[in-house]
């Protein structure tokens, strides 16, 4: 399977994020990814820099046709944060799954707590970014993205 990728700051190569391939349909060629990034690197642009490396690297790379992600909606800051670093890279939402319990141990400690799933995604057709079959990883003076 695909590797996680984690990015590294230069500054004090402290990990500041992952991103990794969670799911693949080799017959359909689609993947689901998943990431995140701590404190402040969050609001630099990294995430956007970080997508799209990985985007290119899945449909040039690995021949991918659909790639997608999703993420509960925690509370509304959250939700907006990622909805538009996915939607700066391309991505468009595909739908929302209503009322969906995020994993057992929390439905333990609340019966009730749910939060909707948010599904978004993006086709080779819709990538602006991809101009030529020439991939490299991205890196810049803040962080390395290594696996």
């Amino acid at each position: 399977g695909e590797p996680i990728w984690f990015v590294e700051s230069k500054l004090n190569k402290a990990i500041i994020g992952y991103i990794k391939v969670a799911a693949v349909s080799d017959k359909d060629r689609m993947c689901e990814i998943a990431f995140y990034f701590v404190g402040k690197w969050r609001d630099d642009n990294s995430p956007e820099e970080v997508l799209e490396s990985m985007i290119r690297h899945l449909i040039i790379e690995k021949g991918f046709e659909t790639i997608t992600t999703k993420f509960y909606d925690r509370s509304e800051e959250h939700t907006k944060r990622v909805s538009e670093v996915l939607e700066k890279v391309g991505m468009k939402r595909d739908g929302i799954l209503r009322n969906r319990m995020i994993n057992s141990k929390v439905s333990e400690i609340n019966k009730k707590f749910k939060s909707n799933l948010l599904v978004y995604a993006i086709k080779r057709n819709e990538t602006t970014y991809i101009a030529n079959d020439d991939f490299i990883l991205q890196e810049n003076e803040s962080y390395s993205i290594y696996w």
